[in-house]
């Protein structure tokens, strides 16, 4: 068992050695030399590394080595949500974006509605004009019309008036006449008797 104990904290100590170097900056070669000679088994006459400065050294990589693994999850979800927040934002982009071309085709329709109204306004205001010119000029002809039918009933009075006039002499002459008539019947009766 202490055996298996020493290969897994060799094995860790060679995995982690670079790692600890980078991150502790301690230099432990003689350490790890060490190590490596118990389980490479080089080192038969010398001395045998006091077991609990192993186990000392064995708690640190171990320490090491969780903080590592600590470190390496904190950054997996560090990266993860960073992924998160970036294809969120990506599809909230692109959402605005829809939204601004949508945007931009409604105004584009509004302002093409807008245009038409304004041309039909238009036309409506110069066909308004044109109505007003014809209601002007119906207006002066109607006058007018107006003016000559008043003159025409002036002309009917004094025609009437003239015709009465002129059945009065007639009525006159006409009375003469017979009176004339008369007298020039009761002349040539009294002529042939």
């Amino acid at each position: 068992m202490k055996t298996d104990i020493d290969e897994m904290v060799l094995q860790e100590a060679g995995q982690t050695f670079h790692l600890e170097e980078l991150l502790l900056s301690l230099q432990k070669p003689e350490i790890i030399a060490e190590l490596q000679d118990i389980v490479d088994g080089t080192e038969e006459d010398k001395e045998e590394p006091d077991l609990d400065q192993i186990f000392q050294d064995g708690n640190i990589l171990l320490e090491i080595i969780t903080e590592q693994a600590g470190a390496k999850r904190i950054w997996q979800i560090v990266t993860a949500c960073f992924t998160i927040l970036v294809i969120i934002t990506s599809f909230i982009c692109l959402g605005l974006y829809r939204s601004r071309e949508n945007q931009i085709e409604k105004v584009g329709l509004t302002q093409a509605n807008i245009q038409k109204i304004s041309n039909d306004f238009a036309q409506a205001d110069q066909k308004v004009k044109t109505l007003e010119s014809q209601l002007a000029s119906s207006k002066t002809e109607l006058e007018r019309t107006q003016g000559q039918l008043s003159n025409s009933s002036s002309d009917i009075k004094n025609l009437q008036n003239q015709l009465a006039d002129t059945t009065q002499r007639l009525k006159v002459l006409q009375n003469s006449n017979a009176e004339a008539v008369a007298q020039l019947n009761e002349r040539l009766r009294k002529l042939s008797d």
